[in-house]
């Protein structure tokens, strides 16, 4: 104790002097028998020297004196600095983890909402070229028209391609198994490539079995995904020459192979070609387009099937792809659209067109047209709301995406009225569950932007009055 100002630097670590701060503590063991304080020592070559210091006040007679006991508080202190450190490093882990999920799920809406946005004019770039399709043309509008549609596929094959690389890094992404007709898959899939083949003034080759199954069961959608990338991508290498198509069967799994008299891959860059955002021979392939998610996203729908994709390629002289998938065959009773084939018409049906945007509305309703159908329209739930309270309506189509009162809203009110009407709801946006979700919530149906012709022709032989359809044969 005397020397305790020696063993004490001047100020302690809250910038008080020491002295000064001391003398208080000594006043208050006294008026309190007790006081524990951490202090701030050192040693005589000045190493400080962290503390716990316990002043007891005690009597003897007439004698009044402090007792103190000093803690060395060095390896407390380590063991907190440790600590600290640890949930500091843990801290910032769940903070990264954190901050991760907010940005993929940042992505992710960001993504939709694009996706959102590009669909619904591409509604009006799908619609009216159905519409001026089926008039009478000249040979050369109808080539216009077509390129206008085939560009307009490419821009959505390139969406779905983007939010299924989306998904697939968090794990959304799935597959939606049904029983479909696989000639007619094949026939609607080779049309457009004839097409594009024809477009690029190259040969393309179909080779296929005399015999195909005539159902299976699976994902048409990514599957027609797989292949239209594969065969895409070898019409937009190849410069001259072919680029052919074949498949082959046996009673495990079906084998496609897409191979062209393109340019070719370097040896080197084949292992890089299913990487994310990666485009090979970058100096010769400046002027093709897209991004490298085509590739990708393509090998992982087929592991997704339970398939493989292989590639062999010899530079400047072409490329080879081979995907094989299981065969599972399906029920030829479920394939949902073997009656599609039959075009309704319900020239007397009443139906209702509720959309926001005006030139959505208009192609809906020119769509409907070809199906004889002249329908009423809507620009708000609101305005749908008195329209179905002084008409009987067989059939409401409905955007799910509105301002003030939205597609679920207004159908709500719609039940509440008790009124018996089957509402379809039409959305650009596709995330995995929407459908789920609005069918669950009320709706009857769900039909995705852009519209095609047969799931509208569907709808229409679904949830119309069979008095008022008229089925025809094309």
């Amino acid at each position: 104790m005397k020397n305790f100002e020696r063993l004490s630097p001047e100020y302690q670590s809250d910038g008080e002097l020491s002295m000064a701060k001391f003398k208080k503590y000594i006043q208050e063991a006294f008026q309190n028998e007790h006081k524990v304080f951490e202090w701030m020592h050192q040693n005589l070559q000045g190493e400080l020297i962290p503390s716990e210091i316990t002043l007891v006040h005690i009597e003897q007679g007439d004698s009044h004196m402090v007792t103190s006991y000093i803690r060395d508080l060095r390896a407390d202190k380590d063991k907190e600095k440790k600590l600290s450190e640890s949930v500091k490093e843990e801290c910032k882990i769940e903070y990264e983890i954190k901050m991760g999920q907010v940005a993929s799920e940042t992505k992710a809406q960001f993504l939709e909402n694009i996706s959102h946005e590009i669909r619904t004019p591409m509604n009006a770039i799908f619609g009216i070229s159905e519409m001026l399709l089926m008039q009478n043309l000249e040979e050369e509008q109808v080539r216009q028209m077509e390129d206008i549609k085939i560009s307009a596929m490419s821009l959505l094959n390139f969406i779905n391609d983007t939010l299924d690389f989306s998904r697939a890094r968090e794990g959304k992404l799935n597959l939606t198994h049904v029983h479909y007709d696989f000639p007619a898959f094949l026939n609607t899939l080779n049309k457009i490539v004839q097409y594009l083949a024809r477009d690029k003034e190259i040969e393309y080759q179909y080779i296929s079995p005399d015999e195909l199954p005539l159902c299976l069961y699976g994902d048409p959608v990514k599957l027609n995904q797989v292949l239209f990338n594969v065969l895409n991508n070898a019409i937009k290498y190849t410069e001259e020459g072919h680029v052919q198509f074949s498949i082959s069967i046996d009673d495990a799994e079906i084998d496609f192979a897409i191979s062209d008299t393109g340019m070719g891959i370097r040896k080197e860059d084949i292992s890089n070609i299913f990487e994310s955002f990666v485009k090979v021979d970058e100096q010769k392939n400046h002027n093709k387009p897209g991004i490298g998610l085509g590739l990708s996203i393509t090998k992982t729908l087929v592991e997704m099937m339970n398939g493989k994709i292989a590639v062999e390629s010899v530079y400047g002289l072409g490329t080879t792809f081979y995907i094989n998938i299981p065969k599972i065959l399906g029920d030829e009773t479920k394939v949902s659209n073997q009656e599609d084939v039959r075009q309704i018409f319900a020239p007397n049906a009443k139906v209702l067109v509720v959309d926001d945007n005006a030139i959505n509305l208009n192609v809906v309703s020119g769509l409907l047209r070809l199906h004889e159908v002249v329908p009423d329209t809507a620009l708000s739930g609101q305005q749908a709301i008195e329209m179905i309270r002084g008409n009987q309506y067989d059939l409401v189509f409905m955007d799910y995406l509105m301002p003030e009162m939205d597609g679920l809203e207004t159908m709500k009110i719609i039940r509440k009225m008790e009124v018996a009407i089957p509402i379809v709801a039409i959305s650009a946006n596709t995330v995995t569950g929407m459908k789920e979700m609005l069918l669950s919530e009320g709706m009857n149906d769900f039909l995705p932007k852009p519209i095609k012709k047969a799931e509208l022709n569907k709808v229409l032989r679904n949830w119309l009055p069979s008095e008022k359809v008229i089925s025809k044969k094309l």
